[in-house]
């Protein structure tokens, strides 16, 4: 009786296929990167300047709604406001009872804000002293607080600066850094 060996293939790759699949992997991975880059960019400073005008838009009309007074400010833990640094961390919406622009322990918070910027630095110049925007409860209207918030973002061509009058308007403009 003869015997017949019946061989199999192997499968798998070869040490050269696994370079080459590995090389064309990172040309691809180094093309894309900056590109992706740019869209996370773009897309944190387009989020970013739709919620500070909703939340300026908010804060006016919760104040007529509720006719109370509100702050809205830069809060870096979300319970009491802090300086004109303070935007880079979130914001803080609050009844000012006591009138005295901080918040303070029994006043009610409307709405607070946590934020988590990695393309880019968000920052406030009010024209005066205040580093805080004051809604008054008759009118919606700012009493004083106008400003600018700029996003300083890590690709120039994303930074954005939202303008905010005493009306209480804002519109967005791009700005350099």
């Amino acid at each position: 009786m003869k015997m017949v060996r019946i061989y199999r293939s192997q499968y798998g790759f070869t040490l050269t296929e696994l370079i080459v699949t590995i090389a064309i992997i990172a040309i691809i991975t180094s093309v894309a990167f900056p590109y992706v880059q740019e869209q996370l960019s773009q897309a944190e400073q387009q989020r970013l300047v739709l919620e500070l005008k909703s939340i300026i838009r908010q804060g006016r009309h919760q104040a007529m709604a509720l006719r109370q007074r509100l702050v809205l400010c830069g809060s870096s833990d979300g319970i009491h406001c802090g300086d004109e640094t303070s935007w880079q961390q979130g914001w803080l919406l609050f009844n000012d009872q006591s009138r005295d622009r901080i918040r303070q322990d029994t006043e009610a918070i409307i709405y607070s804000r946590s934020l988590e910027l990695k393309y880019g630095q968000l920052t406030w110049r009010g024209f005066g002293v205040a580093n805080h925007l004051l809604f008054n409860p008759e009118t919606g209207l700012m009493l004083g607080s106008n400003g600018t918030l700029t996003y300083c973002s890590s690709i120039p061509q994303h930074s954005r600066k939202v303008v905010v009058s005493y009306m209480g308007h804002t519109y967005s403009e791009q700005v350099s850094c």
